[in-house]
């Protein structure tokens, strides 16, 4: 009888290894992974334990992501749009006069409407927009919050900004920093300086960078201001003080008309590259620590305007990194400018950065993928931002 239970048991092991060596056998075109099998019957009497390798199959699905899907130009421009885009940019000359040549140049040819470039200053560009006198304009980021606040927008603007009219759409396409320059003889070192030179009787000639109203003039004004000087001190004095843009300011400081600049000016900047070469013992003046104190905490610009180095490698008459001021250029666009032609706009510009960095070597600043991030606090326009998602930028 013993016999008779021993040979069941045995059989039944038999059966059990048959079975997994056959589902192992079954099992050969997988990954190879080692699996125990135990089978125990009548525990008192045999345990059989059988090792196998197993392979096994995996499968892994993965999702593609979705192609973005970018809307073309319509073929012929839509009776809604408008007829012309004013474009209100910087000085004649500046750098981004002639990047706004440049895009209007791409956008008329695209999209079958008139651009119309015209020079303006950073300041009225903005209230520009805002009063609905010009589609589309750059502006420095620097005023958006003046533009927000009203007490600080009757001080620059004279009358409160209607900024829910002000859409941003892209930046930035240029850095812009305070540069001071002045003929190499000219005996000053510091605003202050100048301040003290010009009370003393002694006749000057000034030139802002920029056209009147640009952040360029506001500071300037202002810092003289504080050391107790004005316009009128500096006539009385035999001098002068002019906003002829920055063109025109390079070029009458190498013709020994003037004697020292005060700009807002992109970086780098064709004309102080010509400057570099025509004038090359051309000096600089730092911001002091008194100025930079009182131009971000007492006007306001905190958070606004940046302290940061321009590197010495940029222009040949730096004698080290040159410690300012630091700003960048938005595009903005009125309100109800329509979606679909912001939409065209923002895709022109972002598609085309090859050339128009051809253009204007500071625009190499601007970077498609993140052009809808630095809208200094100004609300998005649908348009642009319908862009940016389709390429995938913006989720």
């Amino acid at each position: 009888m013993v016999s008779q239970n021993v040979l069941t048991v045995v059989l039944v092991v038999l059966i059990v290894v048959a079975g997994v060596v056959g589902y192992f056998a079954g099992s050969s075109a997988a990954v190879p992974r080692t699996v125990t099998v135990t089978s125990t019957v009548a525990p008192s009497v045999i345990t059989t334990t059988v090792t196998k390798t197993e392979k096994v199959t995996i499968t892994e699905t993965v999702t593609p992501k979705p192609t973005p899907t970018v809307t073309p130009p319509p073929p012929t421009p839509p009776p809604y749009w408008p007829k012309e885009v004013v474009f209100r940019t910087y000085s004649v000359g500046s750098p981004g006069y002639v990047l706004a040549g440049a895009i209007a140049s791409l956008a008329e040819k695209e999209l079958g409407i008139k651009f119309s470039v015209q020079p303006g200053a950073s300041a009225p560009n903005l209230l520009a927009v805002a009063n609905g006198e010009v589609e589309i304009g750059f502006t420095h980021v620097a005023w958006i919050p003046f533009a927000k606040d009203p007490n600080k927008a009757v001080k620059v603007w004279g009358q409160q900004v209607n900024i829910s009219n002000v859409k941003f759409v892209l930046g930035p396409t240029e850095t812009y920093v305070v540069l001071i320059t002045k003929r190499p003889d000219f005996p000053v070192n510091s605003i202050k300086e100048l301040a003290e030179y010009i009370k003393g009787g002694k006749a000057v000639r000034l030139a802002v960078g920029g056209p009147a109203a640009s952040l360029e003039d506001f500071l300037f004004r202002w810092l003289l201001e504080k050391y107790g000087v004005t316009e009128d001190i500096i006539r009385r004095a035999g001098g002068s003080l002019v906003v002829p843009g920055e063109a025109q300011a390079v070029e009458s400081l190498i013709g020994g008309k003037i004697d020292l600049i005060f700009d807002v000016c992109a970086l780098p900047s064709s004309n102080y590259i010509q400057l570099e070469t025509r004038m090359p013992d051309v000096k600089t003046i730092e911001l002091t620590d008194e100025d930079i104190d009182y131009i971000l905490n007492t006007l306001g610009f905190k958070g606004a305007l940046v302290l940061d180095y321009v590197p010495k490698e940029t222009y040949k008459f730096l004698a080290g990194n040159y410690r300012t001021l630091f700003t960048y250029t938005v595009l903005i666009a009125k309100a109800d400018l329509p979606n679909d032609l912001v939409y065209q706009i923002a895709r022109i510009v972002s598609e085309n950065k090859d050339y128009l960095v051809k253009a204007v070597a500071a625009f190499r600043v601007f970077d498609p993928t993140t052009a809808w991030k630095f809208s200094g606090g100004l609300e998005i326009h649908p348009g642009a931002k319908q862009y940016y998602i389709d390429k995938g930028y913006l989720k």
